[in-house]
């Protein structure tokens, strides 16, 4: 099947199922003269053919802008259906013939993948003899159209122009046609200048991928913390629940209950005797707090001239103000962290840190304070190896179990009896596996 043997498949069937509702109207209007705009604006061509012009909207939004444009398609249903001012301009005819004058710029718009491949390739021959500008697109894609006997990736259509020396114009922007659409210019400088041009937007695209992966690798680095942040706060949120639960249970929490209701009845909310009971509540504690300050200011004077009191100011004499500016120079920003974070996974050697902590009857939120401390470090090799010294504290042992569970960096130890600091230090150290000890 020829070019010309193809023009039987191109009827009103076709054009109004095959290519979508293809038919004059506001939408298709719009989008060809948006394309003729484009076209008059970064190209401004004197003459311009379109092949494979269909119905002509192109050459009709090329005329109502100045240029003198004309078409050619090899379909006689779609020629019939050109607009009656714009059917002097087009005709029926194969892209495989022979033009009747040379063009300023020729377009041709998803027309070469309903072509056999040999007629394709002697159509670009012909309309390569008739210009030095060609706006060029086919879809690399779409294999499921029943018209579409040649479809071809970009590069097999670059290859044919250049044996014709056409050559991608590499810093015009085609995309307004398509995704995929290129601008050809019949070139004759030589051949390592083209290279140049090529290898220059060949690195451009390059140095743009490297840096899109690093950005998705910063992006993963800070959606792994966000998650390790969301378990923490589900942790806490958990461990609250039971909290409230417990005390919830708790025969504490009944009578208080009962002595709510006791005081609503007795003095129900917004009466004058919840008003006086409040009144009297409030003396007593301005009460407790004024002898508190007298408290304080006389346990203070006694103890000052001893030098038991420490001094009003921060270490070495530098004001709370200045400590804090240089927490806010000095601290890593979330930005700095996510580097560490990356740089931390690609170092060469991965040495493991374990760190020793023994646990003696410390309060439950200062212990998970210090083990969430230890988990968000920007480097991941480490083990906390957790010496219990609190045989007595079930609290403490659910927490550190609960902990084990959700991280096997995380080791814990329960011992029978508190040996003390040194001790229990010796036993963390017993399970330690790093390389160097914190």
């Amino acid at each position: 099947m020829d070019a010309k043997d193809t023009a039987s498949l191109y009827d009103a069937h076709y054009y109004a199922t095959g290519c979508g509702e293809y038919k004059r109207n506001n939408k298709v209007l719009r989008f060809f003269g948006g394309i003729a705009q484009r076209i008059v604006e970064e190209i401004n061509p004197q003459s311009v053919f379109d092949a494979g012009c269909a119905m002509g909207f192109l050459v009709e939004g090329l005329r109502r802008r100045g240029i003198d444009a004309y078409g050619a398609d090899i379909s006689d249903y779609a020629i019939a259906n050109v607009y009656d001012d714009i059917k002097p301009y087009c005709r029926v005819a194969s892209i495989t013939d022979p033009l009747p004058q040379k063009y300023d710029l020729i377009v041709s718009i998803e027309v070469l993948e309903h072509i056999p491949k040999a007629d394709a390739e002697q159509a670009i021959a012909n309309l390569c003899r008739f210009t030095d500008d060609i706006l060029f697109s086919s879809t690399p894609f779409d294999y499921k159209e029943a018209t579409h006997f040649n479809v071809q990736p970009p590069e097999y259509w670059v290859e044919q122009f250049a044996r014709h020396n056409f050559y991608r114009d590499l810093e015009f922007d085609a995309s307004f046609i398509t995704p995929w659409a290129l601008r050809f210019r019949r070139r004759s400088e030589p051949h390592y200048r083209l290279i140049r041009e090529y290898e220059r937007s060949y690195w451009l695209t390059a140095k743009e991928n490297l840096d899109l992966r690093q950005l998705s690798g910063e992006l993963r680095l800070a959606e792994q913390a966000l998650q390790l942040q969301v378990q923490s706060m589900s942790a806490q949120q958990e461990n609250l629940q039971k909290r409230w639960k417990n005390l919830e249970q708790s025969v504490g929490w009944g009578i208080l209950q009962k002595m709510q209701q006791f005081r609503a009845t007795l003095f129900p909310p917004g009466s004058h005797r919840d008003e006086s009971l409040d009144k009297f509540f409030n003396a007593l504690r301005q009460l407790k707090l004024t002898n508190l300050a007298a408290f304080m200011a006389r346990r203070a004077k006694s103890l000052a001239p001893s030098g038991i009191l420490p001094a009003p100011s921060p270490p070495g004499g530098v004001s709370v103000a200045e400590y804090k500016k240089w927490i806010a120079r000095n601290e890593p920003t979330s930005s700095e962290l996510i580097r560490q974070r990356s740089d931390a996974q690609t170092m060469a050697r991965q040495t493991l840190i374990s760190f020793i902590t023994p646990v003696y009857n410390i309060a439950p939120e200062i212990l998970r304070d210090t083990i969430e401390s230890v988990r968000a470090q920007t480097y991941e090799q480490w083990e906390l190896c957790l010496a219990n010294g609190s045989p007595d504290r079930a609290d403490l042992k659910a927490l550190l179990n609960e902990y084990a569970q959700q991280d096997t960096r995380i080791k814990v130890k329960h011992l029978e009896e508190n040996l003390g600091i040194s001790g229990n230090s010796n036993e963390a150290i017993k399970m330690a596996a790093g390389d160097f000890i914190a």
